[in-house]
């Protein structure tokens, strides 16, 4: 009896699992894609000089199959998912304030760590070292340009032709070494940026090269990319998990643990995005508030000398200034307002998310609550049995027909 609870049980969690799993993550990735296509579509118009480059800078590596990369990341995906599930359950058994040891505001600060290790886990870090080396890249150009740019003053006053100095002919050579230099590098990003664009395409999101740039150089560059390819290899985790659930059949202690996993899974998500919000309104939008007011103020004094000079020329270079900081200006409206509308999407997405998660979390205390029955009527039943083998005497053949006989009688004897 207590197997076939258990068995359809079993049965029933695994269906509404795997539409539940399925259709979460699902849902978070579509509307991940949804929301950085229509960012990347609508900011083509964008130049690449208003937000500086925040990021370090690594080394090319070669591309993987998801198949490799899934490979790679299970085993410790799977350890860092079982913390998870101790952690998690530390936190509804941790005192609100504790003198010694931890309390469930340290233990929460352990969790949203394990999480953000998890996230590390699940990036691909393929597509992050060619973005950071495409940076290298265009900082190898700058300096090379710079090069060119001295070297050009300096052909100004170097001799046509000289036996012991730098000759303008000498010059030339290095200008046009660097330059091939400059080429060479451009091909390179050139190929990095194709590869960005297969690897989207295989995502499902199809770019421009001039769109994948655009991302490349993006403020928040760093949170979309994280967002598109951890949610990517989520979808083939979720499915493994799910395969694993199916497979489990009457282990209920394995069911919690696999949807342990999961709840723990869509809370990372979560946490994600949490962690980009924060990023848009503590980082990304001051720091284009800031440029904002700088250019307004340089705007104030172009437009002062502009009213105060009578100088053709130098009317002529305030007005371009002028003309060059509203463009700064109206980019920087176009950015904070996509960043403010990317918010709104994300928040609308966290809150679908925030009623999985409650789901979730209700199914998985459930399974919590049947593992412990199935565990405690596996108990009673394993009693049951022992108890019916200690009241079953121990049943001695008799040596003979007579003896059988008078046990009988006594018996008998013994009801009257």
């Amino acid at each position: 009896m207590l197997r076939t609870l258990t068995t359809i049980f079993i049965l029933l969690f695994s269906l509404y699992s795997h539409a539940q799993w399925t259709d979460s993550i699902n849902q978070a990735w579509e509307k991940t894609k949804e929301t950085s296509q229509e960012l990347l579509e609508n900011g083509s118009s964008m130049t690449k000089q208003v937000i500086d480059d925040y990021f370090p800078a690594q080394s090319n590596t070669p591309a993987r199959t998801k198949a490799q990369r899934l490979q790679e990341i299970w085993q410790p995906l799977l350890k860092k998912l079982d913390q998870g599930i101790t952690t998690r359950r530390k936190i509804e058994t941790a005192p609100s304030f504790a003198l010694w040891g931890e309390d469930k505001d340290a233990v929460m600060e352990d969790y949203q760590e394990l999480m953000s290790e998890v996230i590390v886990i699940l990036q691909d870090p393929i597509l992050e070292n060619n973005r950071n080396h495409i940076q290298v890249l265009k900082k190898k150009i700058e300096t090379l340009n710079t090069e060119v740019f001295a070297l050009k003053e300096q052909r100004i006053i170097a001799p046509v032709e000289h036996k012991f100095e730098t000759s303008k002919s000498d010059i030339d050579k290095k200008i046009s070494s660097k330059k091939a230099q400059i080429r060479d590098y451009q091909n390179e990003i050139s190929k990095l940026i194709k590869s960005f664009q297969v690897s989207l395409q295989e995502m499902g999101i199809n770019l421009s090269s001039e769109q994948i740039e655009i991302l490349l150089v993006r403020v928040d560059a760093d949170n979309i990319m994280q967002m598109l390819t951890v949610l990517d290899i989520l979808k083939d985790i979720t499915q493994q998990l799910s395969q694993l659930l199916n497979d489990s059949q009457e282990d209920l202690l394995q069911a919690r643990r696999y949807y342990g996993m999961h709840l723990i899974l869509l809370e990372m998500v979560a946490h994600m995005q949490h962690h980009y919000l924060e990023h848009i309104d503590n980082i990304y939008i001051p720091k284009l508030d800031g440029i904002r007011n700088k250019t307004l103020m340089i705007q104030q004094n172009s437009k002062q000398g502009l009213n105060e000079d009578y100088s053709p020329s130098r009317i002529k270079v305030y007005r371009q200034n002028i003309k060059a900081q509203e463009l700064t200006l109206k980019i920087i409206e176009i950015y904070v307002k996509q960043l403010e509308q990317q918010k709104t999407k994300i928040d609308a997405a966290q809150s679908k998310l925030k009623k999985d998660i409650e789901l979730a979390q209700n199914t998985y205390n459930t399974v919590m609550i049947s593992a412990e029955l199935s565990h405690l009527l596996q108990s009673s039943i394993e009693a049951f049995n022992a108890l019916q083998q200690i009241q079953i005497p121990d049943i001695i053949p008799f040596e003979n027909i007579q003896m059988q006989k008078k046990y009988v009688e006594l018996s008998r004897a013994i009801e009257n």
